[in-house]
């Protein structure tokens, strides 16, 4: 009888408009009978996103699949992330020939 996680959570991730991607991490919950994530898988699932580096500020869903992620016993149940870009606190601005930096400003 396989048993099932509860749940297999990608947690949020967050970098700042114009810089790559972090390295996405995650948190698996739910084993039984002593399972712990290190004794009960091995491998890594794979997680995606489409945000790359130009992406306009916003949320942005990071996709779980299988990858390498193998275990005996249990059921996989993945449960997507998000990935939320946001604006330097200074960023600099070029606006017709003047040099501004403007807190909190959104970059289209």
């Amino acid at each position: 009888m396989k048993k099932i996680f509860r749940e297999a959570h990608w947690d949020v991730a967050l970098r700042h408009f114009g810089t790559t991607n972090p390295s996405f991490t995650y948190t698996m919950t739910g084993f039984v009978n002593g399972d712990t994530q290190a004794s009960a898988t091995s491998g890594t699932p794979s997680l995606t996103t489409s945000a790359i580096t130009s992406s306009p500020v916003g949320n942005y869903a990071i996709t779980a699949a299988v990858g390498t992620l193998s275990v005996a016993n249990y059921t996989f149940l993945f449960v997507n992330g998000t990935l939320e870009v946001t604006v330097p606190r200074n960023m600099r601005f070029v606006v017709q020939g003047m040099n501004e930096t403007v807190p909190n400003a959104i970059p289209v």
